[in-house]
């Protein structure tokens, strides 16, 4: 947890920037080429820095459990992860957090429905999937 805030701090910035503008334009890449902007660049940098976020994750992930095995990071864990981010809101840095809010505690408080929790969270992705909106 010591690395989200000054992430976040980075994340919030980059997306207020210049290159956070350019980034949105890139939605329109030939819009943005012709405006000068290097879809390749932008591109590279995008992924340059989710690359960066997913590496200080995995090691802070990693650390607080201490061991690491394949059924750490099964396909279950995967879907949650993507159903956080989707439950706050496409490109939205605080929807974000708001997701891993709501949803981490979740599977404590469904509990009794254990045998159920795949089912729930592959119905709530399919429902943030097909209702939230498009831009």
């Amino acid at each position: 947890m010591g690395g989200d805030p000054g992430r976040l701090f980075f994340l919030f910035n980059l997306v207020h920037s210049g290159e956070g503008r350019a980034l949105k334009a890139l939605s329109e890449e030939a819009a943005a080429a012709c405006l000068g902007i290097s879809p390749l660049r932008y591109k590279i940098l995008a992924f340059a820095v989710s690359a960066a976020c997913a590496l200080l994750a995995g090691a802070f992930y990693a650390h607080y459990l201490s061991f690491i095995s394949p059924k750490t990071f099964d396909i279950f864990f995967s879907v949650e992860l993507v159903t956080m981010c989707l439950f706050g809101g496409k490109g939205s840095l605080w929807g974000a957090l708001l997701g891993a809010g709501v949803l981490t505690p979740l599977p404590h408080l469904l509990e009794i429905l254990e045998d159920y929790r795949d089912f729930f969270y592959g119905g709530l992705l399919m429902g943030l999937l097909i209702f939230s909106p498009r831009a």
